[in-house]
């Protein structure tokens, strides 16, 4: 709609299909027609056509040579509309207008004007080439097959003659025509051989199919590059044959190729055998369009064909093989591809590719037996399409050829594919290579699928494992075996006990020792005579964890086992079994040579020994040797009460070993024995132990030797947190109530810890006459003491010691000790009191110079619910002389009122 002649056209129309609205004198009309611009004059014209007076045809006809094309145009039309015939040849004269559109409009008249006869005989006899090529076309335009003869006739004519009358024969469609088109695809002129041929494509004249190929290779490039789409037009169902004939046996690459073109454009899917066929062209160029061709024609028909593709020579073709295989994912491709990744390297990844995409579940039985294929790829590939499509059921396959694979990447990637489907499917394969398989890196990637499908039949395989030497590979086996291992697999070990090997028998006992239950009891009975030190002291443990009486002759022949930490753990064992049947056991093993096995033994002993069995410990403290196993008989003999072992107890006070003394000390406490008391005090004074003269302490306080309370008073501020604690536990055994006024005077002691502990107690003791005498120390001492005092008698005092508390103060109106006096009225105030004499402590109070002291004076009588309370209180708000006093009194009144 751009171009220029358009423009004017629309120009032109718009014109005369406007309707102005009115009609101006004749003589501006003319005027403007004369004079005007290109734009107005052409308006002019339809103001004059609207007229409808003929007398103004010449005027029109002589704008016909008006230098502006759209006056022309304007002109034309107006003849037009006027109807005016007689101007039909000015108007044949003037289709020599240089101006195309003009011509055009010209033609469009003359259709309507002149008649076929004068056309052609103008066509005939005009001297002027550029109307004859006018006329040529306008007879085209006609469409009448009656001036065929004509336009044959004008062939002959100059170039543009002959070139409208090649366009306008097409358009007549008479065939008749055909021949003489056909002779003229040999002109010399290229433009007319291109517009013959055209005009044969219009007249769908497929006989000419043959004659036209020949301009594919015309001398002239105008030609060759435009001639394509003319023949693309005459592609049908009736042409086909013109096209499958010059593909195979044209022996021009040019005509080949194009009707390779030609073949894919019919979309004829009946002509594929066809290109398949011209597949193997010799010109690459024909071999690229007969593939462009099968792409728009091929489908899942074809596939076979596709397949035999993909061993041609031709990287293209075989590339497009594949594209296409993939395009249309029919799994039946996949034997073709596989065969392809066999022989081409070239296209390895991409026919694998493929392979995967395209695979589905139609083809497992393929797989299954594909997985055998000697080619590595082919293997490879289809543990690939095994995993992609989840194909479980293909596991048995896919186990089988794991363990007969030898390609160690094939084997890795298969253990992928297994772990992926995470079935158990697989087990039977995967024990086998775990077994038999020699490469540590295969036996770590099967051990980590086996994690995934935690089966317990894989504790065998995994038992056969620690086998190895590889520390790394025990240590993964057993990781997986710790996992599997519970109470149900226990029988998977029984028989792994016996075996030859030690690491299998250990990692067994390992596991029964964490399930100690009674089905296991008859294998680890056995396992006691294992030649392995370490498996004979986990079956004992196992044997006391299970606890059964039965066993306790085996215990007994343990006991004598040459390796010291099997007796110790018999001698534990034993202790679980839980029969006085053991005592007899245990007394012997009292006396075994390693010391941690008596002093084990002592401890169970202590558990059944009774005062029968005190002779017999006190036969052991004479001989024993070992320090810690003296502590621990000495505990049980104490524990009896025997004082008969008092002097060997006394003897083991200067034993060098400090647990021998302290055991001994405490020993002695606990037997109560006066006779103990002096050599006690005794060892105290020389004992060089902290720990030891701590017990002592305990001992003698156990004993009742209080005349070691004023030496422990003094330990309570010892710098030793452990003699303090000492000190206080045995001053709490030794002191009660009696000594309530020795407590008293202790509590002018310098030591904060002495005086601390000596008001604890007389919390517990508060009496009267404890009372009286702190009421009487408070009035004399000052300082820390009698605020320490003040404490005290705060927590053991009540309202009954009121008198108590108001004989602290002589005169409270002048007493000048305002901390004595403030104390005495917080506790009045904690009272509540309400008696006279309170009220009059108070009301003197009020009349203290101090003014802390008057202060909380004048707070306590808002508590005393009295007139003269009152009154004071009035008095106070108006006349103290401290603001402070004054805003307290007002604030006590506001809130009693």
């Amino acid at each position: 709609m751009n171009h220029p002649k358009n423009k004017l056209i629309l120009f032109c129309c718009l014109i005369f299909l406007s309707n102005t609205g009115f009609t101006r004198p004749i003589e501006q009309i003319l005027e403007t027609i004369e004079k005007g611009t290109p734009e107005s004059r052409a308006k002019a014209v339809q103001e004059l056509v609207e007229l409808r007076n003929n007398e103004y045809i010449p005027v029109i006809l002589n704008l016909l040579n008006d230098p502006s094309p759209e006056v022309r145009i304007s002109a034309v039309l107006g003849l037009k509309q006027l109807k005016a015939k007689e101007t039909t040849q000015k108007l044949i004269n003037s289709l020599s207008d240089p101006s195309v559109s003009v011509c055009k409009e010209i033609r469009n008249v003359l259709a309507e004007f002149a008649s076929r006869e004068e056309l052609e005989k103008v066509l005939l006899e005009n001297d002027k080439p550029q109307v004859r090529q006018q006329i040529a076309k306008l007879l085209g335009e006609l469409g009448n097959r009656e001036s065929v003869p004509v336009l044959i006739n004008a062939l002959k004519d100059n170039d543009f003659v002959r070139y409208s009358a090649v366009e306008s024969l097409g358009r007549t469609g008479d065939y008749l025509a055909i021949p003489e088109l056909e002779k003229v695809l040999s002109d010399v002129v290229g433009e007319i051989r291109l517009e013959s041929a055209k005009s044969l494509a219009r007249l769908k004249s497929y006989r000419s199919i043959p004659k036209i190929f020949d301009l594919l290779e015309d001398k002239d490039p105008m030609v060759r590059n435009e001639i394509e789409p003319v023949l693309l037009e005459l592609v049908a169902a009736e042409s086909v044959l013109y096209f499958t004939e010059a593909v195979i046996k044209d022996r021009r690459p040019t005509i080949r190729r194009f009707s390779a073109k030609a073949l894919g454009a019919l979309n004829d899917k009946s002509v594929t055998p066809l290109l398949f066929r011209a597949v193997k062209d010799s010109d690459p160029t024909v071999r690229k369009e007969v593939v462009n061709s099968l792409a728009i024609l091929v489908d899942k028909t074809m596939l076979f064909n596709l397949c035999l593709l993909l061993g041609e020579r031709d990287i293209n073709i075989r590339t497009y093989a594949v594209n296409t295989l993939a395009n249309l994912k029919d799994s039946r491709a996949i034997p073709g591809l596989l065969d392809m990744l066999k022989r081409d390297k070239e296209f390895k990844e991409t026919a694998r590719n493929t392979i995967l995409e395209i695979c589905d579940e139609t083809i497992t039985d393929f797989l299954a037996l594909a997985i055998k294929d000697k080619d590595l790829s082919v293997r490879l590939c289809v543990v690939e399409c095994i995993s992609k499509l989840k194909a479980v059921n293909l596991l048995p396959e896919l186990s089988q050829a794991f363990a007969d694979e030898n390609n160690q990447e094939a084997k890795l990637t298969m253990l992928k594919t297994i772990k992926e489907l995470n079935d158990k499917k697989a087990l039977p394969g995967l024990h086998r290579a775990l077994i038999e398989e020699k490469s540590i890196e295969i036996k770590f990637a099967v051990i980590d699928v086996l994690k995934l499908i935690g089966d317990y039949t894989s504790i065998p395989p995994l038992l056969e494992c620690l086998r190895t030497n590889n520390e790394m590979l025990i240590m993964d086996a057993e990781e997986l075996l710790d996992n599997l291992a519970d109470i149900k697999t226990l029988p998977f070990f029984y028989k792994a006990i016996k075996d030859k090997n030690v690491v299998i028998r250990t990692y067994a006992m390992k596991v029964i020792k964490k399930y100690p239950v009674n089905e296991v009891l008859a294998v680890v009975l056995e396992a006691t005579r294992d030649k392995d030190i370490y498996i004979r002291r986990d079956a004992v443990i196992i044997i006391g964890s299970i606890g059964d009486k039965s066993a306790i002759p085996v215990l007994e022949r343990t006991l004598k086992d040459s390796y010291d930490e099997i007796r110790l753990e018999t001698v534990k064992s034993l202790a679980q079994i839980g029969d006085p049947a053991i005592v007899p056991l245990i007394m012997k093993s009292m006396k075994d040579k390693l010391s941690e096995i008596r002093l084990e033994a002592v401890k169970v002993f202590a558990v059944y020994a009774s005062e029968d069995t005190v002779p017999f410990l006190g036969k052991r403290l004479k001989k024993e040797t070992d320090p810690f196993v003296i502590e621990q008989i000495i505990a049980l003999l104490e524990k009896y009460g025997d004082r008969s072992v008092t002097k060997a107890l006394l003897r083991m006070l200067k034993n060098d070993e400090l647990v021998v003394r302290s055991a001994s000390v405490r020993a002695l406490g606990g037997l109560k024995d006066p006779s103990a008391i002096k050599p006690l005090k005794d060892q105290y004074v020389s004992e060089y132990s902290s720990e030891v003269k701590a017990q002592i302490m305990k001992s003698l306080a156990k004993l009742g030797e209080k005349e070691m309370i004023p030496e422990f008073i003094e330990l309570l501020h010892d710098p030793m947190e452990e003699t303090r604690n000492a000190a206080r536990e045995s001053l709490d055994l030794l002191i009660d109530s009696s000594y309530s006024s020795y407590l008293v005077e202790s509590l002018h002691n310098e030591h904060v810890e002495t005086r601390n502990y000596c008001a604890e107690k007389l919390k517990e003791y508060k009496s009267e006459e404890i009372t009286k005498k702190l009421f009487s120390m408070i009035k004399t001492e000052k300082g820390l003491i009698r605020k320490e005092l003040m404490d005290l008698t705060n927590d053991i005092t009540d309202g009954n010691n009121i008198p108590d508390f108001l004989f602290l103060i002589d005169v409270p109106e002048t007493n000048k000790d305002a901390e004595l006096q403030i104390w005495v009225l917080k506790n009045l105030g904690k009272f509540r009191v309400k008696d006279k004499n309170s009220v009059a402590f108070l009301l003197q109070s009020t009349k203290n110079e101090n003014l802390s002291v008057r202060k909380e004076s004048v707070e306590l009588l808002g508590e005393v619910d009295s007139l003269i309370a009152k009154r004071t209180l009035e008095y106070i708000a108006s006349n103290d002389s401290s603001l402070v006093i004054r805003s307290t009194a007002e604030k006590v009144l506001k809130r009693i009122k």
